[in-house]
């Protein structure tokens, strides 16, 4: 009853707002876990930034998927581990990828931006290792967002950045793609390309 008295008088100052229950988003994180139990998961700040829901959110261990600096800027000021931070955004700037290099860790769009972090880490005398978003090969067709595989892996014989350590795939699935045969074959394909390409570099 008191929280419907509340809510009530909410409703007499406010013409419309939003209401959230810290209970349910806790109970669905809860959830979460017990199916997929080996599971880290990020949260997508652009899907609701408000502070009270992100400071519940990262306390239950969440990390943070940032599309922007200042969502960077907004999950470390909220103590969130800059290691738990994933800076993944078409069009980052120099002065995005310099200010967020030591908050984060940064996924490269393009071939573009990889060269771009390298330019960076080399002026502050580091090697910074960084995630690579692919286009998935689903279609044939490309995407606006990410490096189309082959690309990549051109890239990767042929060019040689040495500030930077591509430690990670990012991947975003086909949507509205449910079959399981299909993700699982092209995860599969993904991997062995990948690696395939990563020992012919170390050898």
């Amino acid at each position: 009853m008191e929280l419907k008295n509340q809510i009530c008088e909410i409703s007499q100052k406010y013409d419309s707002f939003y209401l959230y229950d810290e209970k349910i988003i806790k109970n669905s994180i809860s959830n979460l876990r017990k199916v997929f139990p080996e599971i880290e998961f990020l949260y997508s700040i652009k899907c609701n930034s408000n502070v009270n829901v992100l400071k519940s959110i990262f306390s239950e261990g969440f990390g943070a998927d940032a599309a922007s600096l200042a969502e960077v800027l907004m999950a470390r000021k909220l103590d969130l581990d800059k290691n738990k931070i994933y800076y993944s955004a078409p069009g980052k700037t120099s002065k995005d990828i310099e200010i967020a290099i030591n908050e984060s860790n940064l996924i490269a769009d393009s071939i573009e931006e990889i060269r771009r972090i390298n330019m960076v880490s080399k002026s502050l005398n580091k090697v910074t290792e960084i995630g690579v978003r692919l286009n998935p090969d689903f279609s044939g067709k490309a995407s606006k967002f990410g490096v189309d595989e082959d690309i990549f892996y051109d890239f990767l014989q042929n060019n040689s950045c040495q500030n930077i350590k591509i430690i990670g795939i990012h991947v975003h699935l086909k949507s509205q793609e449910l079959n399981v045969e299909t993700l699982a074959n092209y995860c599969e394909l993904l991997t062995t390309n990948t690696l395939r390409v990563l020992e012919s570099r170390a050898s």
